[in-house]
């Protein structure tokens, strides 16, 4: 398929460019410090099961987003940019065959540097006589992996829809703050707000709680403490009756639809743009 000669052009571009190399890196160094920290407790011994993948978790559900992001915004409008798109385009190539190529390239890149992350921090706290719960750590090692696949959707989508670098770059940034700092929240609360008066009720209605947890973060959260509720964790333990939109298949549904979503829409505007 053509996409995937795209995707390992983009690969290939990463490596050569030393962006691989960048955040792998990164990720590295704060993995494994989040590791060297949290592997020992402050009596001296070693971190009980789950502290460290819980740490990790949590460290990934901020870093990742902001790696994928960032590292995502300007592949499909900094090659309109510099003229190489048409280029491409001239060859047996598809519009659609771009997205898809970018979003598989780039996805490969933020999935590496997520391994080469949490394996530096797999070693650093076994050698610091950590219990390492390999079950949640795995875990969330692909769950990390998945919700940094949905803001390199998000941000190809971003880089899809618009003309120059600087309002992609804009945009994926304002995505990653909408998104992992619950700004969100305020966008039902505010229509809320209006359709109630301008004023709020003394509750909130269901439809609110709804579009609150359609956020992909909360969801991965939401996937994280129903799954995985005996251990150490960031995320507010869920009641023992959760409502739908805090269950796992509602979560997974929110992901897949963030996952999927942004391509599509940003497919599609790029498919009418003229170049």
């Amino acid at each position: 398929m053509s996409w995937r000669l795209v995707a390992r052009k983009d690969v290939a571009d990463a490596i050569r460019q030393y962006h691989l190399h960048l955040t792998g890196v990164v990720a590295v160094l704060l993995f494994g410090g989040t590791a060297y920290v949290t592997s020992r407790t402050f009596e001296g011994i070693g971190a009980p099961p789950g502290a460290v993948a819980g740490a990790l978790a949590t460290l990934g559900t901020f870093l990742v987003p902001l790696l994928a992001a960032g590292f995502s915004q300007g592949d499909v409008v900094g090659m309109r940019e510099r003229g190489d798109l048409k280029l491409l385009l001239g060859l047996p190539f598809a519009r659609r065959d771009v997205i898809l190529g970018s979003v598989a390239g780039r996805t490969v890149v933020v999935w590496a540097s997520v391994l080469f992350g949490v394996g530096a921090a797999t070693l650093v706290a076994l050698a610091r006589g950590a219990n390492v719960a390999f079950d949640f750590l795995l875990f969330a090692t692909g769950m990390i992996g998945v919700i940094g696949a949905v803001f390199v959707a998000i941000a190809i989508g971003i880089s899809a829809s618009v003309s120059t670098e600087t309002r992609a770059g804009a945009l994926a940034i304002a995505a990653y703050f909408l998104f992992v700092f619950q700004l969100w929240n305020a966008i039902p609360m505010a229509a809320l707000w209006a359709v109630n008066g301008f004023a709020l009720p003394p509750s909130s209605p269901t439809w609110v709680d709804v579009v609150i947890n359609c956020n992909p973060v909360l969801a991965l959260w939401n996937v994280f403490a129903a799954v995985l509720p005996g251990n150490p964790s960031f995320v507010a333990r869920l009641p023992s009756t959760p409502p739908v939109y805090r269950t796992v298949p509602f979560a997974v549904g929110v992901l897949a639809a963030w996952l999927v979503g942004p391509v599509a829409l940003g497919a599609r505007r790029f498919d009418r743009t003229d170049l």
